[in-house]
């Protein structure tokens, strides 16, 4: 398949909400889904892979538990990176779960953390958080100390690294869109709040921020693949090399989560989350350089969605449903998800668990 170089030229807007239109179609989510669908709404053209033995569980439960209220896991050759979004702290393991050390608490001064929006590791072994209640970006060594601090201009927001110290961003538009800016501390002039708002004006614009904080992004097969409001878009091109830092980029709409999975969600958060409300409960991985993990966000046997691209453009994507076994109990509050190599690490607010699983 053709990909386009990055940057590209923003869509109009009549183009962007017509791939919207498409998307339940195209992508095989959604009611608007023109193929057989099973019980619980999903095509039935979609693969479908049962989740195998589990192979460990860790921290061990004898004794005080090391992880509170975990929300973020990273691999990082051979460890884990895990960060507690409420509680101000960071671990890393070893892939035994061997436990290799902690860091950070909560406050507000060097080393403290109010509210842990995103962190990810970077080739040098150190660490970039943001944290959303203290407004900062944090450089961390890593042993935890603290290198340096950033602004965050009162972002709290989900980011991405790429190899050259730059970052993504979701684009401000809630769209599927992305920022590219020169590291942590920037941010691009879309993310502003209007000169001279009125009351409407800043209210509209700080429910389109919640939302945008809430969508997901990652690289994976060079790709930027953004998950904003139940659906995934791709933006091609990102990873072949260092772009010049340019105007957002419109992704296009690869996979939508089928309306089944979410109707129950939006309906029970919507009062809370008024828009992106299921994104709080779903959530996007990289898949070993071939496309996503999509975590479903529902307490149905579906656990998530392995989505990656193939045949020719304008294609549907191949997608394979990760389900429980009929025979296994369901691991529920599952917060992230990662793939390495037949390893599935699924991980809760109080443990990381380790599953045999064989994808195609």
């Amino acid at each position: 398949m053709q990909r386009a170089p990055f940057p590209l030229l923003p869509l109009q807007a009549s183009l962007l909400l017509g791939a919207l239109g498409i998307v339940a179609t195209a992508c095989g989510g959604g009611s608007g889904a023109s193929e057989p669908v099973d019980a619980e709404g999903v095509p039935l053209s979609w693969g479908l892979v049962e989740i195998g033995e589990e192979i460990a569980s860790f921290p061990p439960f004898e004794g005080p538990p090391v992880l509170g209220r975990a929300r973020h896991l990273r691999l990082s050759g051979d460890a884990m990176l895990v960060g507690e979004a409420m509680d101000g702290r960071v671990h890393r393991f070893g892939l035994d779960g061997t436990h290799l050390g902690s860091f950070g608490r909560k406050g507000a001064g060097p080393g403290e953390f109010a509210q842990i929006t995103d962190l990810h590791p970077w080739p040098d072994g150190t660490v970039w958080l943001i944290d959303r209640d203290n407004a900062r970006w944090t450089h961390l060594a890593e042993d935890g100390q603290v290198l340096e601090e950033r602004p965050s201009q009162g972002l709290g927001t989900r980011f991405h690294p790429l190899p050259d110290g730059s970052i993504l961003l979701p684009g401000s538009d809630d769209a599927g869109s992305i920022h590219r800016v020169a590291g942590p501390g920037s941010a691009p002039p879309a993310w502003a709040p209007p000169e001279s708002a009125q009351p409407d004006d800043m209210n509209a614009f700080m429910r389109r921020l919640v939302s945008v904080a809430m969508s997901h992004i990652v690289v994976s097969a060079g790709d930027a693949w953004v998950l904003a409001n139940d659906t995934v878009f791709r933006v091609g091109g990102v990873g072949a090399s260092t772009p010049a830092v340019g105007p957002p980029v419109q992704g296009q709409p690869v996979f939508a989560l089928p309306e089944s999975m979410t109707a129950e969600i939006r309906a029970r958060t919507d009062a809370a989350f008024p828009r992106g409300s299921t994104l709080f409960f779903s959530g996007m991985s990289a898949w070993q350089d071939r496309g996503v993990l999509v975590r479903s966000g529902t307490p149905a046997r579906t656990l998530g969605y392995a989505v990656e691209e193939a045949g020719d453009e304008g294609t549907r994507p191949r997608v394979t449903r990760l389900v429980w076994s009929p025979d296994r109990p369901r691991v529920g509050g599952v917060l992230d998800l990662h793939l390495r190599g037949d390893t599935l690490f699924v991980m809760t607010s109080t443990d990381i668990r380790l599953f045999r699983v064989a994808l195609p």
